[in-house]
């Protein structure tokens, strides 16, 4: 059940975003190639490395995003939760910087209509990185 739910939810993210490379192996990370941001950073799209948790897909607690190490915002605010430096960020040496965002939930369903999915996670972050007082 697992494996068809993250292969459906990767089919749904190509059909949005484009270029998607994931693993199929052990479901454990899904990067999007091409994702969209709010215009208030430096660039109009970045890529966004999604780490899952693995076959435990309802374990919240174990996602981890991470974006483009270079990005800047535009507005001058600060940016708080964003880890672009090697502490807290376990992929600095790939060139990402990591999102303190942490899912409060996550209530995955293999019909899409009764539960969340990979888009859901996708609005998240963009609805993070839209913040006003910086991230």
């Amino acid at each position: 059940m697992v494996r068809q739910w993250y292969l459906l939810n990767v089919r749904l993210l190509q059909r949005i975003f484009g270029q998607i490379t994931f693993d199929d192996q052990g479901l454990f990370w899904v990067l999007i190639h091409d994702f969209k941001l709010p215009p208030v950073w430096s660039k109009p799209s970045t890529t966004l490395l999604i780490k899952t948790p693995g076959e435990n897909i309802e374990n919240y607690k174990d996602y981890y995003f991470y974006i483009d190490r270079d990005l800047r915002r535009t507005d001058k605010l600060a940016i708080k939760h964003i880890f672009d430096g090697p502490g807290y960020n376990d992929l600095y040496e790939k060139n990402y910087a990591r999102l303190c965002l942490h899912l409060k939930n996550f209530a995955p369903a293999l019909n899409f209509r009764d539960g969340e999915n990979f888009v859901d996670i996708c609005q998240t972050v963009y609805h993070f990185l839209s913040q006003k007082k910086g991230v």
